[in-house]
């Protein structure tokens, strides 16, 4: 079977797909990867799955957009409005190739949206965090390693 038959058959796409989520106020002390020094709830349901094909990014207030596995220490800095235009015109350290899906408040939105085309914001019908955490479970579901390949 040729690869092009393949990934028509089986629904293998090479599109890359990015998760940026916003950093959060609960934090572990000391030094840690970025994906395991925020302590809050979306943190816990991002790292309990294995996800299919996505790349996670963190955009935090002191440090940017960080990969995951970028080591950091705790910090106490939130994002307003002037931190986001500084980010804003920072410019993103790194190009993301493919579709960008972003989790957070409106300056993180803001943020992504500046830095990057074909952006979609994980955000609920009624835009309050709980219709957010609902959106980005249902990311997360649906995006969730089946741990096999197909046959």
């Amino acid at each position: 079977m040729y690869l092009q038959e393949f990934i028509v058959t089986y629904g293998v796409t090479k599109l890359e797909r990015n998760l940026i989520v916003s950093c959060c106020p609960d934090k572990l002390e000391g030094m840690h990867k970025a994906i395991d020094i925020y302590q809050g709830r979306s943190y816990k349901l991002v790292r309990s799955e294995t996800l299919n094909n996505i790349r996670v990014f963190i955009l935090s207030a002191k440090y940017g957009l960080l990969k995951s596995d970028t080591m950091i220490e705790n910090y106490e800095l939130k994002m307003d409005e002037e931190r986001s235009l500084e980010l804003i015109n920072q410019g993103s350290p790194f190009e993301l190739e493919g579709e960008v899906y972003v989790y957070g408040g409106k300056n993180y939105r803001n943020v992504v949206n500046a830095w990057f085309d074909n952006v979609t914001e994980l955000v609920g019908p009624n835009r309050g965090i709980g219709d957010h955490y609902s959106a980005l479970k249902q990311f997360i579901e649906k995006n969730q390693n089946i741990g096999r390949l197909p046959l």
